[in-house]
């Protein structure tokens, strides 16, 4: 487990389980919006008001934890 993966890790902990798991299946998983929707029994538009922001509080939680693109690691 490298530094990032357990600081994506943690940032996943701190999200509420109806985030996580929808930013898990979209961002992480790859799946479409209405795959998730279906998955997770919501309408897509719930989802992805879910989505925004967990997002944002993953972003928050994993500033400076992710190199700049183009900077040595």
């Amino acid at each position: 487990l490298t530094a990032l993966d357990a600081a994506v890790a943690a940032a996943l902990r701190g999200l509420g389980p109806d985030a996580r798991i929808v930013v898990v299946l979209r961002d992480r998983a790859g799946l479409e919006l209405d795959d998730v929707a279906r998955i997770v029994r919501r309408p897509p538009a719930d989802v992805a008001v879910l989505l925004g922001p967990a997002r944002d509080r993953l972003r928050a939680a994993l500033h400076g934890a992710v190199p700049a693109p183009g900077t040595a690691t």
